[in-house]
């Protein structure tokens, strides 16, 4: 009787320990090292993990088709030449634009990013899709 309850006990625990090993918060690292789950995504400029809304300049949406309004957000690298676009649309993570010369445009297929007093506006095929908050 006593072995009985001593190997009930133990598959009790090793089934316990097992369900609550799969269900770790924060153990979603992705392949940077990133924990999705507390908002964290990788950028490529700044070579680190990020939280998006936390950055900057951040962009909201300008016509959004839901009842709520998407956010997105803006990182440059140190000289300014490259934008990354962090925005949910997009089919990978984020999105480089490059700087044209001089201008305050950074383009990149069919997005541009411009500036325009300290404002930025991101287009997607000439329409603007989001600008800053």
């Amino acid at each position: 009787m006593k072995l009985r309850h001593i190997i009930a006990t133990a598959a009790f625990l090793s089934i316990s320990m097992a369900a609550s090993a799969q269900t770790i918060v924060g153990n979603d690292r992705d392949e940077h090292g990133c924990i999705g789950s507390a908002g964290y995504t990788y950028s490529t400029l700044k070579k680190e993990c990020i939280q998006v809304f936390t950055q900057e300049i951040q962009l909201a949406q300008v016509s959004p088709n839901e009842s709520y309004s998407r956010i997105g957000a803006v990182v440059f690298d140190s000289k300014m030449k490259k934008a990354e676009i962090f925005i949910a649309e997009l089919n990978k993570s984020t999105l480089i634009l490059t700087r044209k010369g001089k201008t305050d445009v950074w383009k990149g297929g069919e997005y541009e990013l411009s500036r325009s007093a300290n404002a930025y506006s991101l287009k997607k095929n000439g329409t603007e899709i989001y600008k800053t908050k």
